[in-house]
């Protein structure tokens, strides 16, 4: 089989500021002929442990999404993958790669629940990776 990477260059603004309407900020978008999506979520444990929307950790996710009819122009349109999947950010401060979230062979089906790590990385840290906004008040991951 191919091997694909593909860098995204995203703002991360939403997240650091807590400007979006959930916890979740989706990036969309198209790879070989699949319609996917990466997740990064604002999380924190509740008091009974389980992960709630708040700025404790950033979890990242990854998932295969159904083809709309609009874009059924593709008509190889999978439904299911079986794929490895690494999410990373880049740490500018100590100028390399961090990963956040690495699937290996995994099988993901259209339109299932995004899967990942969700206390990938300390919300402090992935603040800190991404460093100071850039002139127009941006975070980029």
């Amino acid at each position: 089989g191919e091997s694909r990477q593909v860098t995204l260059m995203l703002d991360a603004t939403p997240i650091v500021q807590g400007t979006f309407n959930n916890r979740l900020y989706e990036y969309n978008f198209s790879l070989i002929g699949c319609d996917v999506q990466v997740v990064l979520a604002s999380n924190k444990r509740g008091l009974d442990g389980t992960l709630v929307g708040g700025a404790q950790f950033v979890g990242a996710y990854f998932a295969l999404r159904k083809a709309k009819a609009q874009h059924q122009a593709c008509p190889s349109s999978p439904d299911a993958i079986t794929c490895t999947v690494r999410i990373e950010i880049y740490d500018v401060g100590r100028n390399c790669w961090v990963q956040l979230s690495r699937s290996v062979a995994m099988r993901f089906e259209a339109g299932a629940t995004a899967l990942g790590t969700p206390a990938a990385l300390s919300f402090d840290d992935f603040r800190r990776a991404l460093g100071p906004a850039d002139r127009s008040n941006r975070f980029n991951a």
